[in-house]
């Protein structure tokens, strides 16, 4: 499968809080286990160092909870390039906690693939993201 065809039918969904199917709608995290499924990659859960509040966990369950269901991620260093499907967290508006998911899923520029309330699922360059603070990688 081209890579295009794991993200490209995604474009102009609507968003949706909570949202984990492309049926009724994405949410960020959403988005990125449509892509990483669609890929045929393992779906992942959330990475151990992302708030679990950002992506609607039940309250009282941590991430680390997750820990037997969660694929092992590896923090992508400073300055080492970014490969496809790399998880882009962010932390878009100051003095909040929430945090925001993008998948790379073209390289070069790079595009990345996310969802938000305001334009339901779109790309945009990585360079627009807001405060990025860590990128991710499947181990």
């Amino acid at each position: 499968m081209k890579p295009t065809q794991t993200w490209c039918h995604l474009i102009g969904l609507p968003w949706k809080e909570g949202g984990w199917s492309s049926r009724t709608g994405l949410d960020c995290w959403g988005v990125v286990q449509e892509v990483y499924s669609r890929a045929g990659l393992p779906v992942p859960t959330l990475p151990d160092q992302v708030d679990r509040a950002a992506f609607a966990l039940p309250d009282g369950v941590t991430v680390s909870d997750c820990a037997g269901l969660n694929p092992q991620w590896r923090r992508v260093e400073e300055g080492e390039p970014f490969a496809e499907y790399d998880v882009v967290i962010s932390q878009p508006y100051a003095g909040q906690s929430a945090m925001h998911a993008s998948v790379v899923v073209e390289l070069g520029t790079p595009l990345v693939i996310t969802s938000t309330r305001q334009g339901g699922v779109h790309l945009h360059r990585y360079g627009r993201i807001r405060n990025p603070i860590g990128v991710y990688r499947l181990a």
